[in-house]
């Protein structure tokens, strides 16, 4: 299974609780590779207004008062590498807690407006995962980390990536891609039964 997905999408995140219900029921099953895909280099925050209501109303997250003041303030700069590459340095430390560290790292930014180029900001989603936090703030400084950053931009430019979350699933010699944000957890499910059926 791949997930592409930026840090800085507000429809990744939103896509994030019918993920987590899905790879609660087979996460046995399956392999997760996490991709970063790269949507903003040194964007202006004020650039990226998200459809907030719209992504509230199919996905059912929530954005908190810090995030929507950042947004206002307007000052901060959106830099997926930076971003990727923390996530790089999390997932590193906890390879089996893939969704734990999306969910840390999407409410760092959607819901306490924290920018993800802030070494503090890694360091606090690092403890609150329970992890070395010097360490994977070292880690996500890295040159290592920023050129496994662009590996995975690089990937999720092959594989087609688009501005949202995109969610496949080899079996096979076959490659499927389920659907997108709206979506339960549910049907997720069903559409991995699916596919596992296929000869």
């Amino acid at each position: 299974m791949v997930y592409l997905f930026d840090p800085y999408c507000p429809w990744s995140y939103g896509y994030l609780p019918a993920l987590a219900q899905l790879l609660g029921r087979v996460g046995a099953e399956v392999d997760l590779e996490v991709v970063n895909v790269g949507l903003y280099s040194d964007t202006p925050i004020a650039d990226t207004p998200p459809p907030m209501l719209a992504i509230q109303r199919c996905t059912g997250v929530g954005f908190g008062p810090r995030y929507r003041q950042a947004l206002a303030d307007g000052s901060m700069t959106l830099s997926s590498r930076d971003a990727a590459a923390a996530v790089v340095a999390l997932l590193a430390a906890a390879p089996s807690r893939p969704i734990d560290v999306l969910w840390a790292v999407h409410r760092a930014f959607f819901w306490s407006g924290q920018s993800l180029s802030d070494p503090t900001t890694v360091a606090r989603i690092a403890r609150h995962l329970g992890l070395d936090a010097a360490a994977v703030e070292l880690f996500a400084g890295s040159v290592k980390a920023a050129e496994l950053a662009d590996e995975d931009f690089s990937l999720a430019r092959d594989l087609g990536a688009r501005r949202g979350p995109t969610l496949l699933v080899s079996h096979g010699d076959q490659l499927s891609e389920f659907e997108g944000p709206g979506v339960s957890g549910d049907h997720l499910l069903q559409q991995f039964r699916s596919v596992l059926a296929r000869p």
